[in-house]
């Protein structure tokens, strides 16, 4: 396995060969436990950003795994950005402004990254703690729920909502499996209770808790009046049909607000500026590609929008901001590269191309797709393929999506006569196995990997496809129809 000092020059970028899916976790697991600043991985997209984070606290549990997602919705939408994913970006940047207790490795993508966010002065009064037997009172309670993009409504079910009855208060904590009931007397909290959303059911005490803004903007006055000043200034006279600008005024939540984030900050700040000058990066494999793709489909949503405003008749107006007010530009993208260590990955032998280039020592591992197509007995030829990497010294891992496909793919490899299997939680484990003993392990990645050490074959690359597929979770139906309010003619809707 390379080492950090060897892979982070201060001379320029360095392409890391032989890094295939599934190995760079296991790579960046490595580097990050090594002394130094947190390392950066900037992902192509999403589930890429999410698959890796998964491996790499399989390979390093001790390890604080920081994701930082991008907005779930398009360039200059009208519709907002998923509460979960906000809160869990401004999970991260709080994270990040505390000091490290154990080594980090921050996860990102590409959108992510290219996307400005609010300045770290905007974290500065972002945490209220609440714990039983403390004082909350109750205007600094619903005063902080309500500047921080809670959303009050009868019954909490989602989160990011909040109820308040008398002594009462439910709320949802973005991040959190359920949501919480605090039970006050005056301002003095007597008992606080995870319950059932759709029982209302309590199901377990709560000691401590700490709320965190589920928005990056505020509706106080200051930054009411910032974006009042700042949208006269770009687009002039405002008319009444202005549905955005009159909400705001207001200082009422309007669907899409944040496409406007800059005019409620005094400056925004870029997640290169949450972290320490030297923390270096890791590019995923075609970030470069990525980040050319996404620069050019926010060029392109911003002129459709453009367009729109002088030939849009009957529809509320959509004043976008110009791209560099919430993007970075391909120069800032390039200059922000060329002030830090950064080492790009790619899966294929080390290229011939000029530069510096080291071979990560990863390659793909053994897939069975031939057998499959011939005709032949998968199981035979695995238990032949293990039986191989076992004798030229390496350990040996099974790797399963999910606890469930685990357990029924050593009950399938039992029936085919490979039972020396053993369950695993972690990568640690693996080493401690008697000779001769495969590891199962829950690690949701679709393709298997080699190095001179190890072998790991996964449940795909075995069977041709996950034995189960993670579920998708359903959308609230208030949010959908909210989104759905927020259309209108000459808006564009992919059916």
């Amino acid at each position: 396995m390379i080492r950090r000092a060897q892979t982070f020059a201060a001379d320029g970028r360095v392409v890391l060969a032989g890094v295939p899916e599934g190995f760079d976790a296991l790579m960046l697991a490595a580097l990050s436990a090594e002394p130094g600043p947190p390392i950066l991985h900037v992902t192509r997209d999403e589930p890429r950003m999410m698959a890796t984070a998964d491996a790499a606290r399989f390979f390093a549990p001790e390890l604080e795994i920081l994701p930082f997602p991008a907005w779930d919705c398009l360039p200059y939408d009208r519709a907002s950005p998923n509460v979960r994913a906000v809160s869990r970006r401004i999970e991260t940047l709080v994270r990040l402004a505390q000091p490290a207790t154990r080594p980090r490795l921050v996860i990102t993508t590409v959108n992510a990254l290219l996307q400005r966010v609010p300045p770290r002065s905007f974290l500065d009064d972002a945490i209220l703690t609440a714990k039983v037997g403390s004082a909350l009172p109750d205007d600094r309670l619903t005063g902080f729920l309500g500047r921080n993009g809670y959303r009050r409504v009868a019954t909490v079910r989602e989160a990011g909502e909040y109820a308040a009855r008398g002594g009462i208060l439910d709320l949802f904590p973005p991040g959190a499996e359920l949501p919480i009931r605090i039970d006050r007397f005056g301002d003095q909290v007597e008992a606080m209770r995870s319950f059932d959303p759709l029982t209302q059911r309590s199901t377990g005490e709560v000691e401590r808790l700490a709320l965190m803004p589920v928005s990056e903007l505020r509706l106080d006055p200051d930054s009411v009046e910032r974006f009042r000043t700042g949208y006269r200034a770009l687009f002039g006279a405002v008319s009444d049909d202005d549905l955005l600008y009159t909400a705001i005024s207001e200082a009422r939540p309007h669907v899409g607000m944040e496409h406007w984030l800059p005019l409620f900050h005094a400056r925004l700040d870029t997640l290169f500026d949450h972290l320490p000058d030297d923390t270096p990066i890791v590019l995923d494999h075609q970030a470069d590609e990525s980040a050319g793709a996404r620069f050019a489909t926010i060029q392109d949503y911003y002129e459709t929008r453009r367009s729109l405003m002088s030939t849009a008749t009957g529809a509320a107006p959509y004043r976008p901001l110009p791209p560099d007010a919430l993007y970075l530009t391909a120069v800032e993208w390039a200059e922000r590269l060329a002030d830090r260590a950064v080492a790009e990955t790619t899966p294929f032998a080390a290229p011939e191309t000029p530069g510096r280039v080291l071979d990560a020592g990863g390659r793909r591992g053994r897939e069975f797709g031939d057998v499959r197509a011939a005709g032949g007995n998968v199981f035979d030829a695995l238990r032949g393929q293990l039986a191989a990497e076992r004798a030229a010294g390496r350990r040996t891992t099974i790797a399963a999506y999910s606890a469930g496909s685990r357990d029924r793919l050593r009950t399938v490899l039992g029936e085919h006569g490979i039972d020396a299997t053993e369950p695993v939680d972690h990568w640690g484990q693996v080493a401690l196995l008697p000779a001769g003993r495969t590891a199962l392990a829950v690690l949701p990645i679709e393709a298997g990997f080699a190095t001179d050490g190890d072998a790991i074959v996964t449940e795909q690359d075995i069977l041709g496809d996950r034995m189960a597929r993670a579920t998708k979770r359903r959308r609230n139906f208030d949010q959908f129809v909210a989104e759905v309010s927020a259309l209108t003619v000459g808006d564009y809707v992919v059916h």
